[in-house]
């Protein structure tokens, strides 16, 4: 049993580490400026969905993180009216 509950804890933080190298696809501005949002706790809320997204292997450019965002928005109604 101490030896499976070792091999979780040293895979967890193995992968914990890796997460923490992963570099940034966007940030806030990039957000902001994208998908016309003004600053605020969405803009946040939307940068942990896409790393939980990049960090599951879902998204891994900038483009794909940015469609990403824009699909939460619209679920969720959120998105800014143009015009």
């Amino acid at each position: 049993m101490v030896e499976m509950l070792d091999d979780m804890l040293t895979r967890y933080l193995s992968w914990q580490r890796e997460q923490r190298h992963m570099p940034r696809l966007v940030n806030g501005r990039d957000l902001m400026r994208a998908l016309g949002l003004e600053p605020g706790p969405i803009v946040g809320e939307l940068l942990d969905d896409i790393a939980e997204a990049q960090a599951e292997g879902e998204v891994s450019t900038r483009e794909e993180a940015l469609a990403l965002a824009r699909r939460v928005l619209e679920r969720e109604e959120r998105l800014p009216r143009s015009g």
